[in-house]
């Protein structure tokens, strides 16, 4: 059985809804509210395993003088790495959306929503979104999927998950990422930047720790995501 809190900004609207997903055998609505401010308490302190909320109460700004509707992940990778929600003991979050604003779905994603539905969707398509988030998915419009996968993994503006990482670096440690990144050994590295290998050795181990990783591989991949290979170096500088 899937509990589920409606909230949303018109209160007939969040009755409506109510009253039909409520019709499923495998659905029990335990909370209809209107407002941002009960937004917020469903996702901090309600029993329901999927929030539906309307889009337009949610607010995933990253501000100390704001309140944001769900905390923030344990690190920023967590979201674009698909291991999870940000607290396992919150429930997922589905949103309502007016439009399909493909920059403001990704804001949402990398902060822990796991479902976005249109307004105009289909009742169908709101059920398969509560249920396959139920499970562990993720649910977004078909037809914004490729456009959304570009925006998370390939976006460099500073709210990037990936690029917050990256941001943590020293430049020397940067320098020493970027000859990883171009195929260098250790040694290479040492050359290429007229340092000792004891000193490449302390400046990879400073990178992995973080970067979240265990490995140049991992370390490797990771700058991969960030951006195409045509623009490595405006990444790593």
């Amino acid at each position: 059985m899937i509990h589920l809190a409606i909230i949303d900004g018109s209160r007939v609207f969040a009755d409506v809804l109510a009253a039909s997903l409520s019709a499923e055998p495998d659905i029990q609505v335990v909370r209809c509210a209107t407002g941002s401010t009960a937004l917020r308490q469903a996702l901090d302190h309600s029993s329901a395993d999927v929030v539906l909320g309307d889009a337009a109460l949610f607010d995933p700004e990253i501000s100390s003088s704001a309140p944001r509707a769900i905390p923030t992940p344990r690190a920023p990778l967590d979201v674009v790495a698909g291991s999870g929600t940000p607290n396992d003991a919150k429930p997922v979050v589905v949103l309502l959306a007016a439009s399909s604003d493909v920059a403001r779905l990704a804001t949402c994603l990398r902060w822990g929503v796991r479902g976005w539905v249109p307004r105009t969707s289909s009742l169908g398509d709101l059920l398969r979104a509560i249920r396959e988030t139920d499970t562990g998915g993720t649910w977004i419009p078909p037809k914004d999927l490729t456009r959304v996968l570009g925006e998370l993994v390939w976006s460099s503006g500073a709210e990037d998950p990936v690029r917050m990482l990256l941001d943590r670096l020293t430049r020397r440690e940067r320098e020493v990422l970027l000859c990883l990144v171009n195929g260098m050994g250790r040694p290479e590295v040492a050359v290429r930047l007229n340092v000792s290998g004891n000193t490449v050795r302390t400046h990879i181990q400073s990178i992995l720790a973080k970067l979240g990783v265990s490995s140049c591989v991992a370390a490797v991949a990771l700058v991969n995501k960030a951006a195409p290979a045509s623009s490595l170096d405006e990444v790593l500088t």
